[in-house]
């Protein structure tokens, strides 16, 4: 190798190490974003429980609720100003956390009544009891705003101390966080 080429080199090295600096600067090496699309009882409890460990180890959390999982943020449907579309879907989503449904096993709704049972039988928290948790543990909720325009949702609809938002704030949470997962 030329001299020339050495030098050539170890520039390109010194701006690859300045790109990894930058990287490592930008990232949150103690948190966790989790991107939560689903309103299925077991998927949210994944969440939850994931959410209130993380946050109980002193990390910094942020639950991204999107389109169907926005559902598990319902504490009560409204049917004003929205249009005959948003109103059926309105009807056909539960209205509060523990009326969601489980992704497997439904059986008519014989399968969830079996789980919570067991839950209440080996004292397991209610996906309620996490999510009151989660926020209790300041683990941040954020909803998409996105979800809620197309859905004719809105912000009464939903609980206390939510952070609205849209795709671009959740993915520039998770490109800095340690951990990210989508549910």
């Amino acid at each position: 190798m030329s001299n020339h080429e050495i030098e050539l080199l170890k520039k390109e090295i010194n701006q690859l190490k300045q790109k990894v600096e930058i990287l490592e600067d930008n990232q949150d090496d103690n948190s966790v974003v989790l991107i939560l699309a689903t309103n299925d009882y077991d998927k949210a409890m994944s969440a939850m429980t994931l959410a209130t460990g993380a946050a109980a180890m002193g990390m910094k959390v942020t639950v991204f609720f999107t389109f169907w999982g926005i559902n598990l943020l319902k504490k009560e449907n409204r049917y004003k100003n929205k249009n005959l579309v948003q109103k059926g879907m309105t009807m056909m989503m539960p209205e509060k956390v523990e009326r969601n449904p489980l992704s497997k096993f439904q059986m008519l709704g014989m399968g969830k009544l079996g789980m919570k049972y067991l839950m209440r039988k080996k004292d397991i928290c209610t996906l309620a009891d996490l999510m009151q948790l989660s926020q209790e543990l300041e683990v941040a909720f954020f909803a998409c705003e996105m979800t809620m325009n197309l859905m004719g949702i809105s912000r009464e609809e939903l609980i206390e101390n939510l952070t609205y938002c849209g795709a671009a704030e959740c993915l520039d949470n998770a490109s800095k966080a340690s951990i990210s997962y989508f549910i």
